[in-house]
């Protein structure tokens, strides 16, 4: 998915639920929710878990309830959490995101890649020291 332009959508911007894919150079401005939503739901019998996902140069601006990127997931059963290798080789690379309370959060990764993100909250630079507006849990790899 490139050069797409998403705004004050009711929900999330873009839902990835399938491997082997890029997203890049598109703007989400104000979505309701999550503005890249990476994720499967055994509940509901959705998708799988995502392999070999590029996710770069976008701009993110002002995501609605805080975080701008999840990867993540239901597993078979509510309450329960996804092993740590069930997303696999996903990388965030270059995206610029703005105003955002949480700027990647990720869960149950394998060969996660994060490299040279902005992540701003109200006009200040959060995203180059290692933890400061990233959550990763679940995770190994690079």
């Amino acid at each position: 998915m490139r050069g797409n332009r998403f705004g004050r959508a009711r929900a999330r911007g873009v839902i990835v639920q399938a491997s082997d894919g890029v997203v890049e150079d598109n703007l989400i401005e104000a979505p309701f929710d999550l503005a890249i939503k990476i994720s499967m739901s055994y509940i509901w019998l959705e998708a799988s878990c995502g392999k070999n996902v590029m996710v770069r140069n976008n701009r993110i601006v002002r995501p609605g309830r805080g975080t701008a990127i999840w990867v993540g997931g239901t597993p078979g059963k509510k309450g329960g959490s996804l092993l740590a290798d069930s997303h696999r080789n996903i990388s965030f690379v270059s995206n610029r995101i703005e105003n955002a309370g949480l700027g990647i959060d990720v869960l149950g990764c394998t060969d996660l890649t994060l490299r040279h993100n902005d992540i701003r909250r109200r006009g200040t630079a959060h995203g180059r020291r290692r933890g400061r507006r990233n959550r990763l849990r679940g995770r190994r790899g690079r």
